[in-house]
């Protein structure tokens, strides 16, 4: 945005892009020659005047903001500015990059947070599963003892219904015998 004449009403923003633009008024991108500048009097001029051609120098001779015939080179932050369209467009770019980096970090911790969380669930779940897999096996060695408790209560009841099947069928006998023997 380019004012003619800052007012009481201008923002610092408008009084900086004026006094950018008296400085190096905006020219096109692809001429390398825009930007913010450092005045160098006409007494310097004539000495150093090649080392400027090759410093990439425009010239603006008496523009009413500087001395007459001064010679301005270019400073790098001064052709970023230029070729971004001004202080007030490169202070918004400025702006939105900080906006935009804060949201980018904003979103990492976000996700960093939710990857925390993520592993918090994962090891809650390992841990259940291991106190599942134990539990399993406690159950499964009950299992198997109380399996073996069967087999042998089986076995002794079929050897015990064996004896008493035997003592029923021969009852008569075994009281003769008992008799004999013990009287």
């Amino acid at each position: 945005m380019m004012i003619s004449q800052p007012t009481e009403d201008s923002t610092d923003d408008e009084i900086i892009d004026f006094i950018l633009n008296e400085l190096a008024p905006p020219i096109s991108n692809d001429t390398p020659f825009n930007g913010l500048v450092d005045v160098i009097t006409s007494d310097r001029v004539y000495s150093i005047i090649d080392d400027l051609r090759e410093k990439e120098v425009a010239s603006n001779i008496g523009r009413g903001f500087g001395s007459h015939g001064s010679i301005m080179t270019l400073l790098p932050k001064g052709k970023e500015i230029n070729k971004k369209g001004g202080w007030i467009r490169y202070h918004q770019d400025a702006q939105a990059e900080k906006i935009n980096n804060q949201q980018k970090q904003y979103y990492k911790e976000q996700l960093e947070l939710l990857k925390t969380q993520l592993e918090v669930e994962k090891f809650e779940y390992d841990k259940s599963n291991r106190e599942k897999d134990e539990k399993i096996k406690a159950l499964t060695s009950l299992n198997l003892t109380l399996q073996n408790a069967e087999i042998i209560y089986r076995w002794a009841s079929g050897l015990l219904g064996l004896l008493v099947g035997l003592i029923l069928e021969h009852y008569s006998e075994l009281i003769r015998w008992l008799i004999k023997h013990l009287m």
